[in-house]
């Protein structure tokens, strides 16, 4: 996680505007953590965090939000949620060029660093697209996910299938400090079905029980099952 938004984000110099999506909700939502936490740590006292949900918002709205001046801080993060609710239908007619969110995107605010998350279907494997033109991109993309995807910094968390949760088991383990044998990692995603959170869920409870332990067994499952009194991946029965 950490490799990928450092590739993905000079926090040295912060995108203007960076989009967010992908069909894995908790690394979406885990992502932007990390990079709250990580503007934040760099930012020091002039940091300043504003959230917003977009279903109580318009395009215009964010816009106008966007490009207010703060008094208290050098720049601002902005965090929009659920952006997709103020995507015009791919069926109408209006030109957005010369709307509010429009002008932003021509000119987006130096002083903001505006962060909008997605979970809208024309953009569900974008990252696999990336053999095309931006212009071929653009044309299945509709306002204002079109000019954003090809002028400003964007990032997908697609859908990982079961064939690849082993890998990310273990490389999640690994950054927690654990070493897990095969027939653990198969135990953990047997136990937490096709959900990543209850997979990292039950992978920081794992850590919690094995305490200074680092190569973990089946073995060493059944003996914390036994000091666990929580219905989790321990429950072997």
């Amino acid at each position: 996680m950490q490799q990928l938004l450092e590739k993905s984000i000079n926090f040295k110099q912060l995108p203007l505007i960076l989009l967010i999506f992908g069909e894995e909700e908790f690394l979406v939502e885990e992502a932007i953590q990390t990079i709250i936490k990580k503007v934040a740590e760099n930012g020091e006292k002039d940091f300043q965090f504003e959230r917003y949900d977009a279903e109580d918002l318009s395009l215009n709205d964010i816009a106008n939000i966007a490009s207010t001046a703060s008094l208290l801080a050098i720049r601002r993060t902005i965090l929009i949620k659920n952006f997709e609710e103020v995507i015009p239908k791919a069926n109408s007619k209006k030109d957005f060029s010369n709307t509010s969110f429009g002008k932003y995107l021509k000119n987006p605010s130096p002083d903001t660093f505006l962060i909008l998350q997605a979970n809208h279907s024309s953009l569900n494997g974008l990252s696999k697209q990336l053999n095309s033109s931006s212009k071929a991109l653009a044309k299945k993309l509709n306002f204002p996910l079109d000019i954003i995807v090809n002028n400003f910094n964007w990032l997908e968390f697609p859908k990982l299938w079961p064939n690849e949760y082993p890998k990310w088991v273990e490389t999640r383990a690994k950054k927690m400090g654990l070493k897990l044998q095969p027939n653990v990692v198969e135990l953990l995603i047997s136990k937490s079905g096709d959900s990543l959170r209850n997979l990292a869920n039950e992978l920081d409870k794992l850590k919690i029980y094995a305490d200074d332990k680092i190569n973990i067994s089946l073995e060493d499952i059944i003996e914390i099952a036994g000091a666990s009194k929580e219905s989790t991946v321990f429950d072997l029965q």
